[in-house]
Order: C-alpha cells, then structure tokens, then sequence
C-alpha cells in the first residue's frame, strides 16, 4: 500500500512559506478514506463535500481545508450487543472481518483508477460489486 503525503504549516500566515511546498494542493484534489458507522460492514461509498456526521477525523481536515474534497467512507456497520459506540470503533477485528478487509482493500486497490478519474459513483459500485 502507498501513501502520499504532503507536509506544511495550514495556517493562513504559512501559506506561502517555502516550507510548505509539500503542502500546495486544492482540496478538490484531495480524497480521505475513513471508516463509517451508517454503512454496513464491507461496503463504501464515496462523496463530495458534506457534513463530518460527527466523525472526529472528517471534523479536523475540515477546519484546516473546508469540505470541498472527495472521499471514501468504509463500513464498520453499528455496534452489536450493547457496546458503545467509543467501543465498537476502536475495538480489533475479528478473524472474519479482518480477512473482509483484505478483500476490500484488493477491491479498493485495483479500482483506484476509477477514483482517480473523480468517478465517485462509478469507483463505489466497482468495489461494492467484485
């Protein structure tokens, strides 16, 4: 797996420092993948733009780059038995869900060709359907 990650300072004074040259990218061209509650467990789907639905994550890129930018929510599905939601989302997989997400990463994986054209309908029902 690949990560590409360009660093610098948000802040409105250090926009146009030199050490922010790693950071000059439009948020347009940004796309997050995060794990989502309202999906269910193994499939995505992709968006532009929106509200955070309270995830914490979504919240802080949004304070540092808006909301306009592209991205990938992953199902974790609802918490089961009573557990909390705190629990659930940071609890292990099990041995059935972490061979789910080898599955879906392939999927993911081989269909980032799609993403990267900005076909976000297109790049959901690719990896939702393999």
């Amino acid at each position: 797996m690949l990560l590409f990650v360009g660093l610098g300072n948000p802040t409105p004074n250090s926009e146009n420092n030199r050490h922010n040259i790693g950071f000059k990218i439009d948020a347009e061209d940004v796309i997050v993948f995060h794990d989502d509650l309202d999906i269910d467990f193994g499939k995505i789907k992709t968006k532009f733009g929106g509200s955070s639905a309270g995830h914490n994550g979504i919240e802080s890129i949004d304070k540092f780059i808006g909301k306009e930018y592209s991205r990938v929510r992953i199902g974790i599905g609802q918490p089961k038995n009573n557990i909390q939601v705190a629990e659930h989302v940071l609890q292990d997989f099990n041995d059935e869900e972490k061979e789910e997400i080898g599955t879906i990463t392939k999927n993911i994986t081989e269909s980032l060709p799609i993403l990267l054209d900005k076909k976000l309908d297109l790049f959901s029902s690719t990896v939702n359907n393999k």
